[in-house]
């Protein structure tokens, strides 16, 4: 989440100077982030399911 927000930040030059690259690449670095959360998530329910299953 706070790699959103700087990303927002610098899009909207809240606090800081305006700078769309700084701001795509904060964007970028919370889309892997969020990428990787998925698949811990969707790895923890196969988890789950297959010892609910047993």
């Amino acid at each position: 989440m706070s790699q959103y927000l700087l990303g927002k930040m610098y899009h909207e030059g809240q606090r800081v100077p305006q700078n769309h690259v700084e701001a795509a690449q904060w964007y970028r670095k919370a889309a892997e982030q969020l990428a990787q959360a998925q698949k811990r998530a969707a790895t923890l329910r196969a988890m789950i399911d297959a010892h609910l299953k047993q």
